[in-house]
């Protein structure tokens, strides 16, 4: 079955035929972005941790790339028209080794290959976290792709818990790592599940196939084993057989 693509998706023919944003507004929040603080967002894609990339030269910007009060503000792109979208960081993303992140980013994100990039609001409480409120964490799912519905695992949770698209779910009740009123939404089950191989088939796979391995390594070494002492035997037994040879030849 060919893969949903969820950039543009549903988004009228508006989306081909008006501008992205007109004063500092747009109609596809998903698509697009309106804020120059340095707060992380997800991008489409929702594999990593992003922030909205708006530049400015300090030149006022063609008419029609005008989507700004100051018009010099804009995107970086010329294929995208210069619109405003959510760009991956560098260090954002939900599959990266753990021990990697910055200890900013332990404070309130689940790091593994099932994971997936989630919007909301919500302060963690970490004292190595920043004091205003985030926009975006990375978090544990696990899909059923029979159901199209999937569950997520927050930082500082055991647990997984229904998501609901459309709905959000409040982190505080799940997570002591997070102050009361934080929340994420849910995204559409395609954003999360679709590719994630990882979270259709075992959100514990790594430790599973961790184990497997184990056993496999296992047995191997007792094959060995028996493999050396029976061409120990067969050696033998030849050896004996070239002295009988060796004797019965003699005059």
């Amino acid at each position: 079955m060919a893969e949903v693509m969820p950039w543009g998706r549903n988004a009228s023919c508006d989306f081909l035929t008006k501008k992205c944003m007109e004063d500092n507004i747009t109609q596809w929040p998903e698509m697009f972005c309106n804020t120059t603080k340095m707060v992380s967002q997800c991008p489409t894609d929702r594999l990593r941790l992003g922030t909205c990339l708006i530049i400015s030269d300090g030149r006022p910007m063609a008419p029609y790339y005008q989507y700004f009060n100051d018009t010099s503000l804009g995107g970086l792109s010329p294929f995208l028209d210069y619109c405003p979208v959510i760009v991956a960081s560098s260090d954002g993303a939900c599959n990266q080794d753990p021990s990697m992140a910055s200890p900013f980013l332990q404070a309130f994100n689940v790091f593994s290959d099932a994971a997936r990039c989630f919007d909301g609001v919500f302060q963690p409480r970490n004292s190595n976290a920043r004091s205003e409120p985030n926009n975006a964490l990375c978090a544990n799912v696990m899909c059923d792709t029979a159901a199209r519905t999937y569950s997520v695992q927050v930082r500082g949770s055991s647990g997984y818990v229904a998501c609901t698209p459309g709905e959000s779910i409040d982190l505080a009740t799940l997570s002591a790592a997070f102050v009361e009123g934080s929340y994420i939404m849910c995204p559409p089950y395609v954003e999360v599940c679709q590719a994630n191989i990882k979270g259709v088939i075992d959100f514990e796979g790594d430790a599973a196939d961790t184990a497997a391995m184990r056993r496999w390594r296992e047995r191997m070494t007792a094959l060995a084993t028996v493999t050396a002492a029976l061409l120990g035997i067969v050696l033998a037994a030849m050896a004996g057989l070239v002295v009988w040879l060796l004797l019965i030849s003699l005059p």
